[in-house]
């Protein structure tokens, strides 16, 4: 929703999420796409969030 469709379906952006579903985290800066598709640049930690049993959920995200 805030990616460029490209930058989605990138590469990076697999390995992203492959990373959390492993417990891993990551932070830097993160170029998202703002209101009316202006260009806004964040800094931002992702965290991994856990189930009752210590493992990552890997279930999907916002639905």
């Amino acid at each position: 929703m805030f990616a460029e469709s490209n930058d989605a379906a990138s590469r990076e952006c697999a390995a992203f999420w492959q990373r959390l579903s492993e417990g891993g985290f990551d932070s830097g800066e993160y170029k998202r796409v703002g209101k009316g598709g202006r260009e806004v640049w964040i800094q931002a930690s992702y965290n991994p969030i856990f189930d009752p049993n210590g493992k990552p959920y890997t279930g999907r995200w916002g639905l």
